[in-house]
């Protein structure tokens, strides 16, 4: 299953991207959820870049397809929060649809390979080469994001461990509750606060083995 949100300000062209994702799993029988941005209430939330990862987060999204126009809603535009997103979400797979493909490129700000021309997109049937690859590009995409999550798993492992012996940094400690928020969205690890009675007596645990190796 892979979880798909589209960040528009357009309803048509959330619906036919949805509309896609559905005809291809019926074709050829993969999985995909599709969250739309109109799904979730404005009104209730600011509207900044914050809240779109609040999004992400709270739906365990594996990528998001946004406009490059800066969206009504907000104050930004498709580039600007892809890049925003990279240095929260290292990897995470955001593809975007412009009518202005050239202009986008003359940016260098977003890699050729995530652009993409929204009329070709919104146009093209799902058993055309074009819509396959689209797809297929996307959800590789995915996969290597899943796989860089594993690896922020370790990454975490390793910080928390720094945490329990009392050797970490506050840097690093605002690197590990960076990380453990992510973690605990996409379910890899346990929702178990840093503050929690029971890494507290982790920490107590590692803090007498240390004791007892360096009386050895």
């Amino acid at each position: 299953m892979y979880r798909i949100g589209i960040f528009d300000d357009e309803k048509q062209q959330c619906d036919l991207i949805e509309e896609k994702f559905e005809l291809y799993s019926l074709k050829y029988n993969e999985e995909f959820e599709v969250f739309k941005s109109l799904n979730f209430s404005l009104e209730d939330r600011e509207k900044d870049k914050e809240s779109v990862i609040e999004w992400i987060l709270n739906e365990r999204l594996d990528a998001i397809i946004m406009d490059f126009k800066t969206l009504g809603e907000y104050s930004f535009s498709g580039v600007e929060l892809i890049n925003y997103i990279n240095t929260i979400l290292i990897g995470f797979p955001c593809i975007l649809l412009t009518a202005w493909k050239e202009e986008v490129k003359d940016l260098t700000l977003v890699a050729d390979y995530l652009i993409y021309d929204k009329s070709e997109v919104l146009s093209e049937s799902i058993g055309t080469p074009e819509m396959k690859s689209f797809i297929e590009k996307l959800v590789n995409q995915i996969d290597v994001f899943k796989n860089q999550l594993k690896i922020n798993e370790d990454k975490y492992r390793s910080l928390f461990k720094e945490y329990t012996e009392g050797k970490i940094t506050l840097a690093r400690k605002n690197e590990l509750e960076a990380l453990r928020k992510i973690l605990v969205a996409y379910e890899i690890i346990e929702d178990i606060p840093l503050d929690s009675n029971i890494v507290k007596i982790e920490k107590e645990i590692e803090n007498l083995i240390s004791k007892i190796e360096s009386g050895l």
